[in-house]
């Protein structure tokens, strides 16, 4: 197990080795979770990533940050989005073999139709998870699956709650 420590910062196991973000789809894209720049010390050069990336490369503009990770500690949202003009919405979701309940999709659901809705600058959401695969590309998947039925159905469901 490689965990990298530096007084309370951990690293998880594997999350170096993950892809920093992935291919948008629509205006989202998914991510691992970006850290602070305080673990900028604990990690090999690179490594990094933090949201400051996203503000300097210029090419996609964020809007919106969907943190579904269920902790506060990886990153300060206010000074570190808001001060910037991008929303932060936080949706907890737990860990370790867990799926997120349908209280949690309807809320990322939710948040994603309403961005879409008002965006017109072509800025993008930023969604993450720890390692940003499996509980991403899970509410990623039910957004698209509930739109499309939408779209074809001309109506607005939400799972059962």
């Amino acid at each position: 197990m490689r965990v990298y420590r530096d007084q309370n910062k951990v690293i998880p196991e594997g999350w170096l080795d993950c892809p920093r973000f992935g291919q948008e789809i629509g205006c989202i894209i998914p991510s691992k979770v970006p850290r602070s720049e305080s673990y900028n010390d604990c990690l090999p050069r690179d490594k990094t990533y933090i949201l400051k990336q996203w503000f300097t490369n210029g090419k996609k503009k964020l809007g919106l940050v969907i943190d579904l990770t269920n902790t506060t500690r990886y990153y300060h949202p206010n000074t570190e989005l808001r001060q910037k003009g991008i929303e932060h919405v936080k949706i907890c979701c737990s860990g370790r073999d867990a799926v997120p309940d349908d209280v949690s999709v309807n809320m990322f659901v939710n948040e994603v139709d309403q961005f879409e809705r008002n965006n017109f600058s072509n800025k993008y959401v930023l969604v993450h998870y720890t390692h940003g695969h499996n509980r991403t590309g899970f509410m990623i998947v039910h957004y698209i699956r509930i739109q499309s039925y939408q779209r074809l159905h001309k109506s607005r469901i939400q799972l059962c709650i």
